[in-house]
């Protein structure tokens, strides 16, 4: 009986559990043909520059989609210069270093939808990211997307911004007017404040205050220059002054020695 209940339990041990776990694949599937790497699902405890799956230079597809990746090395996509399109959606990535991407100047697609990133206003982000035209950071925690983000992105086509709770206010206006004068989609709504929730970032098109807070920075700025200048221009001013009368009081010498010099002549 004891060595039918042990035979039982070993069995047991080898029986695949049910569930997602049991279905999810080990490894990646590489497609040489079309030289695209998928991970989607498959566990991976760590990513590391030079290392599978991320050490093929061919590469023109990666694809990590849920794989469990929290932070991300700055060089670890630094061999994968011919990339094309890279997935990294329904992870939990927070932030992205601004040096992720500096070789990926290939890059057409990028997806980080589904993941917890809170703001992007690094403006070094993507900058090698010329031929960009597919962004998707939908479903992420961003409150803040500065324009200086998206001011390198020349080729973007199409941004996805649906269902981040984006702080309505006139840092976020100026990366809504980038867009606009691009005519580049987004489906951004606001989150915050209270009175625009629901509404459609372009609402910020009407802000007023960000005019006229715009108005009072360039005034200030204005002022700023001037104090400096003004007393550098009063300065030389005063100086110029000085050389003058002495230039004046040495004319006006010379004149009363002249007649006292034609009486000597003439005795």
């Amino acid at each position: 009986m004891n060595f039918l209940r042990c035979w039982i339990l070993i069995t047991l041990t080898w029986i695949p559990k049910s569930g997602a776990a049991a279905n999810r694949p080990t490894a990646c599937k590489y497609a040489g043909y079309i030289f695209t790497m998928d991970c989607t699902d498959v566990k991976l405890e760590g990513l590391h520059s030079y290392t599978y799956p991320v050490n093929s230079p061919t590469l023109l597809t990666l694809i990590l989609q849920n794989t469990g990746i929290q932070t991300l090395e700055p060089d670890v996509f630094s061999q994968l210069t011919k990339l094309t399109r890279l997935d990294l959606s329904r992870n939990q990535l927070q932030t992205l270093d601004y040096r992720l991407f500096i070789n990926l100047t290939e890059l057409r697609s990028l997806d980080v939808t589904n993941n917890r990133l809170i703001s992007l206003t690094d403006g070094r982000l993507f900058t090698s990211q010329l031929k960009l035209k597919y962004l998707k950071l939908s479903s992420n925690s961003l409150i803040s997307l500065s324009k200086g983000i998206l001011t390198p992105l020349v080729s973007l086509k199409y941004l996805y911004l649906s269902g981040n709770p984006f702080v309505c206010d006139c840092e976020l206006r100026e990366a809504m007017l980038w867009c606009e004068d691009r005519n580049v989609s987004t489906n951004a709504v606001c989150y915050y404040p209270r009175d625009y929730n629901g509404s459609s970032w372009q609402m910020l098109s009407d802000l007023n205050g960000c005019v006229e807070s715009q108005t009072d920075s360039n005034g200030k700025s204005v002022i700023a220059v001037l104090a400096v200048i003004l007393p550098v221009l009063l300065v030389v001013i005063g100086l110029w002054w000085i050389r003058f009368k002495r230039a004046t009081a040495r004319s006006d010498h010379r004149q009363r020695d002249e007649p006292d010099d034609r009486r000597s002549e003439g005795n």
